[in-house]
């Protein structure tokens, strides 16, 4: 069995429920401006950076969707209701994150939101702490499914990816991992993922707390 130093989270979705806050937020802001955007299209753009999600979103509504107005103001309001109500925590992660820590994994977050929202989420919420490295979507050239986070983490934890464990929800997150042939368990959040995505995962749960009984079985 290869041991495994660097536990590797997502972060929308995996360590927050950001997601259907999110959505509310640009559903809200896309109305404004006279578009109607589904479940659906939203899911559509899970996982992806903020440029990928331009491209999908002028091929969904138009090349004249003002993709950086419209995302600009659904992210400030967003922003107003975190600092006036703080960010909800996914369940079991608080558990988990002191389970590693007490047993001296090394952790990462590689999250296509950009850099400066992910401190901002960790600050707020009180997890600066307990990540040792932080690759954000401003951080890599290519979004997932492309492999490139997630290689880029281990690759600054000096970690091969061999050693490594990828905490992931969407689609687009998780054939990212399957790519840099990672180990990859899989936490579904808003969108289910394919059979096939999963068969290729090591594992499917249902939160973090069922993660720290793999670990603790040992991940072959």
């Amino acid at each position: 069995m290869t041991a495994i130093k660097l536990i590797i989270f997502d972060m929308d979705g995996i360590i927050f429920d950001s997601e259907k806050l999110y959505m509310h937020f640009l559903k809200l802001i896309m109305k404004r401006y006279h578009y109607n955007l589904t479940k659906r299209q939203y899911l559509k753009t899970l996982g992806l950076t903020d440029s990928a999600t331009r491209i999908k979103m002028q091929k969904l509504f138009g090349s004249s969707f003002d993709f950086d107005k419209i995302y600009s103001e659904a992210k400030q309001e967003m922003m107003a209701y975190i600092e006036e109500n703080n960010i909800p925590i996914k369940d079991g992660i608080i558990n988990l994150l002191n389970f590693l820590k007490a047993n001296n994994f090394k952790i990462a977050i590689a999250s296509s939101t950009e850099k400066a929202t992910i401190f901002y989420y960790l600050q707020k919420s009180n997890l600066t702490g307990y990540f040792d490295y932080i690759v954000g979507g401003d951080d890599v050239t290519n979004s997932k499914p492309h492999p490139e986070i997630f290689l880029k983490v281990c690759d600054k934890a000096n970690i091969d990816p061999s050693m490594a464990i990828v905490l992931e929800d969407s689609p687009n997150g998780l054939l990212a991992a399957i790519k840099a042939n990672i180990t990859t368990i899989c936490i579904p959040d808003l969108l289910f993922p394919s059979q096939e995505i999963v068969n290729k995962c090591f594992a499917m749960v249902n939160n973090a707390d069922e993660i720290i009984e793999l670990i603790k079985k040992g991940i072959n």
